[in-house]
C-alpha cells in the first residue's frame, strides 16, 4: 500500500508542470515497474539503462512520456505469456 501511495504522490507532485527532470521520471518508472511486477507475481524483471552521456539531474523530458509504452508492453506481453 505504501508503494502505491508513493507512486500516486509522485505523479501528483510531478503533474504540476509539463516537463520533469529525467531522474524524477526514472524514479517514477521504477516505482511503477515495481508495483506491476508485484501485481504479476514477479514474472518479469526489468532494468532501466540510461546513457552515460545524459545528465539525469539537468535533462528534462515531458512528464510521463515513457510510462504508457511500458504499460502497454507489460500488459500485452504478459497477456500473451499467460495464454501459453
Amino acid at each position: 500500500m505504501s508503494k502505491l501511495g508513493s507512486l500516486t504522490r509522485s505523479v501528483l507532485e510531478n503533474s504540476i508542470g509539463t516537463k520533469v527532470l529525467l531522474r524524477d521520471e526514472i524514479k517514477l518508472l521504477n516505482s511503477y515497474l515495481e508495483l506491476e511486477s508485484l501485481r504479476f507475481d514477479d514474472v518479469f524483471e526489468y532494468k532501466i539503462i540510461v546513457s552515460e552521456n545524459l545528465d539525469t539531474n539537468t535533462t528534462e523530458i515531458p512528464f510521463m512520456i515513457v510510462q504508457p509504452f511500458i504499460q502497454n508492453a507489460i500488459i500485452h506481453g504478459l497477456n500473451k505469456k499467460q495464454e501459453n
